[in-house]
């Protein structure tokens, strides 16, 4: 989880250098809300990618590759786990390369699913960044060990409006 969350910050800010010299100020907007969200958050606020293998065709055989399977987090916003899904969707050869200078392995192909994994989030994110319902469903000790930001963190949807409904 962590180097996800610091591949995603160096994609981020990446991107936000790229689409300053393009005075691109929509793209630059969602690429610093994802910064801040992958701050946010953290490592301990990623999903969890599970190894697995998927059958696929080649040449008339049928072999099996290996793959990620993406789950998402019981206690994260939906959105999150949308807005990660454009964020991963980013072309990987350029922007990595930007990042990256060593050679590297081929990306293992992730593959998301709708299953949910099920672990205690980390302690200080603000309680808007919570899947609706998760928060009231704690015990009053379980919600004082979060210890919530008292700061809001607004999530925004995929159009780069702000959700009204979270605040």
């Amino acid at each position: 989880r962590y180097q996800k969350a610091k591949r995603r910050a160096s994609i981020a800010a990446t991107m936000i250098d790229f689409c300053r010299e393009e005075n691109d100020k929509d793209s630059l907007q969602f690429w610093e809300y994802s910064l801040r969200l992958t701050k946010h958050l953290g490592d301990g606020g990623m999903s969890e990618d599970e190894d697995s293998f998927e059958a696929v065709n080649i040449d008339g055989r049928t072999e099996k590759v290996r793959v990620k399977v993406i789950k998402d987090l019981d206690f994260r916003h939906p959105s999150i786990a949308a807005h990660y899904e454009q964020v991963d969707a980013t072309p990987q050869h350029g922007v990595e390369d930007l990042i990256f200078s060593a050679r590297r392995r081929p990306r293992i192909e992730r593959i998301r699913v709708s299953d949910i994994t099920v672990r205690s989030p980390p302690e200080g994110l603000s309680a808007l960044v919570y899947r609706p319902g998760y928060l009231e469903n704690l015990l009053p000790h379980e919600l004082s060990a979060l210890r919530l930001d008292p700061n809001p963190f607004h999530l925004y949807q995929l159009n780069l409006e702000t959700d009204t409904d979270l605040d």
